[in-house]
């Protein structure tokens, strides 16, 4: 199952990454490209660029009640107390914590469970 966990959360980050990407290429390789912007541009636009992505991270598990990654490897996301579909509140709370960055991904392959998971009271089982 853990497997398959990683599987979903590398397609999830792919697709961040292509967010990003596009992102980038549009509002800020064509302007500078074309000399159309200045430098407090490009820092602005990276930042905002890059909160785009992150942010998707966040919210993914909320459109649609689970992530792209987990709809394709059949994954849903449950509340540890009850065994239920995990409710918006707390796919929303496990997912602020990607904010953390790198620490959340290092917390995961050491314990083998995000801080997401232990804060919001949740668990990724399969279908």
């Amino acid at each position: 199952m853990n497997n398959k966990r990683i599987f979903a959360g590398v397609i999830d980050f792919l697709i961040a990454g292509l967010i990003q990407a596009v992102f980038m290429m549009v509002f800020l390789l064509i302007p500078l490209l074309n000399n159309t912007i200045s430098i407090t541009d490009v820092i602005t636009r990276n930042i905002v660029i890059t909160y785009s992505s992150v942010m998707f991270l966040v919210i993914r598990d909320i459109i649609g009640i689970k992530s792209i990654g987990k709809r394709i490897l059949k994954l849903k996301i449950i509340e540890n107390n009850s065994g239920n579909e995990a409710k918006f509140l707390k796919r929303l709370f496990r997912n602020v914590t990607w904010l953390l960055g790198p620490i959340e991904i290092i917390v995961l392959l050491i314990t083998k469970n995000r801080i997401g998971d232990k804060i919001a009271g949740t668990a990724v089982v399969e279908v």
